[in-house]
């Protein structure tokens, strides 16, 4: 046989046998994929949701979420949650998506306090008083004492 014939011939298998039962098998298999995906995702999203819970407690992350925030809320948060040797905090701001999260760690001097003794407060802000803008006037990243 010539190499024009073998393709040929599975050229025929493809278009006549081939395809046909691709297209009969897709939508069983598309139900087991299904099947299969919402098993994994009932099994595992209990655990991933415990996974972040347990490791949210273990670095010492705390989340807040604010319509507005105003320099009242920032003295409030971090005296809250005060480290014990730290004299400041570290502030960092970032906009995403309309909406502006500012990281706080606890600091002595300016060197942050060793993770495993601080604490960390992400706060989440649809938007900012005029007395917080000021405070990142100059720069995304500042030490409040």
């Amino acid at each position: 046989m010539k190499e024009e014939q073998i393709n040929e011939f599975l050229e025929f298998i493809r278009k006549e046998f081939l395809e046909p039962l691709w297209e009969e098998l897709k939508p069983a298999l598309k139900d087991i994929a299904t099947e299969t995906i919402k098993g994994v995702s009932k099994e595992s999203i209990p655990k991933l949701k415990q996974f972040v819970k347990d490791l949210l407690k273990a670095r010492n992350i705390k989340f807040e979420n604010v319509d507005e925030l105003v320099k009242s809320d920032i003295i409030s948060l971090t005296r809250l949650h005060m480290v014990s040797d730290s004299d400041g905090v570290a502030a960092l701001k970032q906009t995403k998506g309309g909406k502006t999260v500012i990281y706080f760690a606890y600091c002595k001097g300016r060197c942050l306090i060793p993770e495993d003794k601080n604490c960390y407060i992400v706060v989440e802000a649809q938007k900012l008083n005029k007395d917080v803008e000021e405070l990142f006037d100059e720069s995304d990243l500042i030490i409040l004492k």
